[in-house]
């Protein structure tokens, strides 16, 4: 049990030397937890990094904590499907990463049930059609990295984008939920390189019911990416 304190592991990796390093030369961080252990671990981040000039201090969780740390903002959203809390909570998320500068250093803390907390449909897709489209696949016992290839092709955050959207450096510390520890299946890799594609997300549509039981405008974006109509998620 305490080789899993998730405060206790967040606090280990910033005591090492390579970490401290990249915290010692950022201008300002910002500091965002998102997760079923979004509270321990922002605890144990900003106890650690108490002689670091923290700028945004959020987390985000299914519940709101009876204590957090001071000046910090808290969203509590739906999982494991997305309600509009969760699209809330990742746009300020996204807007704290894009307000920084070049020095500037996004520290996230990831956890299992990121993926539902932390939600932003992309252009024309619906909460709703996002909402169907989750249930529909864990009803169909899609497995993580079949749950999450599809996420990420539906999504403005996930496989990447957040770092794509940081105008600073991102340093990521996940507590892994997932059988083999792929960093981009952890919450969806918000920041990290996704190698699915949109021709994986349709082909867990295929695997999972089939096209015809999802929303037409799911189907109909992860057609166009498969044919290049659509950007990839980051590589």
């Amino acid at each position: 049990l305490a080789a899993a304190d998730a405060g206790g592991l967040v606090r280990a990796a910033l005591a090492t030397e390579d970490v401290q390093r990249v915290l010692r030369s950022a201008a300002a961080v910002d500091v965002v937890a998102d997760g079923k252990a979004a509270r321990p671990m922002l605890f144990a981040a900003v106890t650690a990094a108490a002689q670091v000039p923290l700028r945004h201090v959020a987390g985000v969780s299914a519940h709101l904590p009876e204590a957090m740390p001071a000046g910090a903002t808290w969203h509590t959203a739906a999982h494991p499907v997305p309600d509009r809390r969760s699209v809330a909570a990742a746009r300020a998320v996204l807007a704290i990463a894009a307000a920084a500068h070049d020095r500037d250093l996004l520290l996230l803390l990831l956890s299992g049930g990121a993926s539902a907390l932390m939600a932003l449909p992309a252009d024309e897709i619906s909460l709703e059609d996002k909402q169907r489209t989750s249930q529909h696949l864990l009803t169909e016992g899609a497995e993580i990295h079949a749950l999450n290839a599809v996420r990420k092709h539906l999504s403005a955050i996930k496989g990447g984008q957040l770092a794509a959207a940081a105008g600073g450096s991102v340093l990521t510390l996940a507590v892994s939920d997932v059988v083999g520890d792929e960093l981009s299946a952890i919450g969806s890799g918000p920041t990290v390189p996704d190698m699915t594609t949109f021709t994986d997300a349709l082909a867990a549509l295929d695997r999972h019911g089939g096209r015809d039981g999802y929303p037409a405008a799911v189907v109909a974006r992860l057609t166009a990416g498969a044919r290049d109509s659509i950007p990839e998620t980051p590589k």
